[in-house]
């Protein structure tokens, strides 16, 4: 990946460009027991909710390529299910 590919993956954290469709939650207790999980509708959530998990999505690819984002590869055969 490179940093206009990242720059592109970022602009589609928007409502108007969204390609999110599902989103599933976990909640970790301090014992490490999973104590709730959710999975819903990204779009069906709240406005205000959307726009908290965008922001969350865009700083995750905010840092250095090499430094604090990692470029992995992954198999073809691991995309055919």
């Amino acid at each position: 990946m490179n940093k206009k590919e990242i720059a592109e993956i970022r602009k589609q954290f928007c409502a108007e460009r969204c390609t999110i469709h599902r989103i599933c939650t976990c909640y970790v207790d301090g014992e490490k027991n999973i104590r709730t999980t959710m999975k819903e509708a990204f779009l069906s959530l709240p406005e205000e909710e959307t726009f908290k998990y965008f922001n969350i999505f865009k700083q995750t690819l905010s840092g250095t390529l090499g430094k604090n984002l990692l470029n992995l590869e992954f198999p073809l055969d691991a995309e055919n299910p």
